[in-house]
């Protein structure tokens, strides 16, 4: 739940948890995991060398696991206009990992410490180690306001190639809304570097990023 793949999908809006405009990838709280492969010399290449095993979980980190993905992923009908849920609970998203152990960026204004008293409520005290809090300075109306104005635009007119995916996501890291176009970027009228490509939204709030290789990431100056 690293933050917790990528398909072609036709030019029509699905609205979910992790919202999908026109299908290029799923979207994080949308927790998106990519995993790096890293070559670890083996016994014939290396003298002496020792089979690295990959660390198991506790019972009380998968625990910890369930309840974070039930908190940004509860049962039911999600939002029309695909706000992920989280964000109800002043979560923005989730970096780390269950062995790792996780850090929730939560949106200013959030009590943290309940947050994690919630989460490993009748747990042992070190559930309370896998747990860290990073507070954003964005409050979570600004991060609404910022995902309404994503979506009161027509991103399939306004993208370089309308066949190509448009995607929204939540992002952690960026503390942002962030708006994937699947193509290379335009050699003008690129989206990302537009002076305020969305009105009324704070700087910075929404991300623009191409998703060929020549793409790059800007925030709304």
């Amino acid at each position: 739940m690293s933050r917790l793949s990528r398909t072609a999908a036709p030019v029509t809006a699905v609205l979910c948890g992790l919202v999908l405009l026109t299908a290029e990838r799923p979207l994080v709280q949308s927790h998106e995991v990519r995993l790096v492969s890293t070559s670890v010399p083996t016994a014939a290449a290396v003298p002496d060398a020792t089979p690295l095993a990959a660390p198991r979980p506790t019972k009380i980190q998968r625990e910890v696991g369930r309840r974070i993905t039930a908190l940004l992923t509860p049962p039911g009908e999600k939002p029309a206009d695909g706000l992920p849920v989280g964000l109800d609970s002043g979560v923005i998203g989730v970096i780390g990992s269950t062995v790792d152990g996780y850090t929730l960026v939560v949106t200013r204004g959030t009590d943290g410490a309940a947050l994690v008293s919630k989460l490993t409520a009748d747990l042992p005290d070190k559930a309370r180690q896998g747990l860290e809090i990073r507070v954003s300075g964005r409050t979570a109306d600004e991060l609404r306001a910022a995902w309404a104005a994503v979506f009161a635009q027509q991103w399939r007119t306004l993208a370089p190639a309308p066949q190509h995916a448009v995607a929204v996501e939540l992002d952690p890291e960026r503390e942002a809304v962030v708006v994937v176009i699947g193509s290379e970027p335009p050699d003008v009228g690129r989206l990302d570097t537009l002076q305020r490509p969305l009105r009324g939204v704070e700087p910075g709030a929404v991300v623009i990023q191409y998703g060929g290789a020549a793409g790059r990431a800007v925030g709304d100056e």
